[in-house]
């Protein structure tokens, strides 16, 4: 499969910016991310929530690459705005804080607005651009905050 320069530029640059979290966690003796507690079954939950989210950027990504428009669509439909609805979803507000539901959100209305650009047919590389602000809410959330299960 042959990848355009600005799927690899920003392949590249989630593998950095990955790398540099895990070498600024590696200098400390401690994790200094604020403690999320959840129970056994919220956690696994959210841990699955978390692998979809990654899959919908995956698919956004490989859409664009490929030139399937509709993949695209599709993927930002499933883990847009409308996704925070669904009646099966598992809630536990009161366990996260404020700022995490804010970064949550984002990232569900970055999906929303990948939607918008290729509804809107824009250029492959504003949508790369809504992809990028879509997952700095991922690296931003994974920086502060730790998932612990409840004993």
């Amino acid at each position: 499969m042959k990848l355009s320069k600005q799927v690899k530029k920003l392949l590249l640059i989630a593998i950095f910016l990955s790398s540099l979290g895990q070498i600024a966690l590696a200098q400390y003796k401690v994790d200094t991310r604020q403690i999320v507690t959840l129970s056994v079954e919220e956690r696994a939950w959210l841990m699955n929530e978390m692998r979809g989210h990654l899959s919908g950027i995956e698919k956004t990504i490989s859409g664009l690459s490929q030139g399937d428009i509709d993949a695209v669509r599709e993927a930002a439909i499933d883990r847009g705005t409308p996704h925070l609805s669904d009646p099966t979803r598992m809630k536990f507000p009161q366990k996260v804080p404020d700022a995490w539901k804010v970064l949550a959100g984002n990232m569900h209305k970055g999906f929303d607005s990948v939607l918008t650009s290729v509804n809107n047919k824009d250029s492959v590389k504003e949508t790369l651009t809504r992809i990028s602000n879509l997952t700095q809410n991922c690296i931003a959330c994974h920086a502060a905050y730790r998932i612990v299960e409840e004993r």
